[in-house]
């Protein structure tokens, strides 16, 4: 009877470990186009379940003032899933929303085998675009609809 509870009790120690042995760390710097240092810069590492492509966890970081960051991964995240980093560098708000100043490249999203061996990427940053679009005329409300909204914010 205790060499099975011994042996239950080190599965679930082990089965516990594992999390913490299999997580893995994304980090690099974000640097403007010209190579110099854009600290202050928000990384978020979106993660979407394989069978459905469904998002279930997002982790973030924003770089230091060397530019530096570093997500840590748990290791539960592991070969059913895949990782797409986002990154934005944000200056202030308007009217409620965030304002993005500069974006990093849009990339897909990598499964577990290709995004946990990443290392030490360095994102280079460029400008955002801020469109503002105002239309003027007759006020049709009942015949207009609207069809899709995106706002930078809902950006991934």
């Amino acid at each position: 009877m205790k060499k099975a509870i011994l042996m239950i009790f080190l599965l679930s120690l082990i089965i516990f470990l594992s999390h913490f042995i299999l997580a893995f760390d994304f980090y690099g710097y974000t640097k403007y186009e010209n190579g110099t240092i854009l600290p202050h810069t928000n990384i978020t590492v979106i993660v979407y379940y394989l069978m459905n492509h469904t998002e279930v966890a997002n982790f973030s970081d924003q770089s230091d003032s060397s530019g530096r960051f570093n997500i840590t991964i748990p290791g539960n995240y592991t070969t059913n899933y895949s990782f797409k980093p986002v990154v934005r560098h944000f200056n202030g708000q308007q009217n409620g929303v965030d304002l993005v100043d500069y974006v990093g490249p849009s990339l897909p999203d990598l499964p577990y085998e290709e995004f946990s061996n990443i290392e030490n990427i360095t994102f280079f940053m460029k400008e955002a675009v801020t469109v503002k679009i105002t239309a003027f005329g007759k006020a049709l409300p009942d015949k207009l609809t609207v069809v899709k909204n995106n706002s930078v914010d809902n950006y991934t």
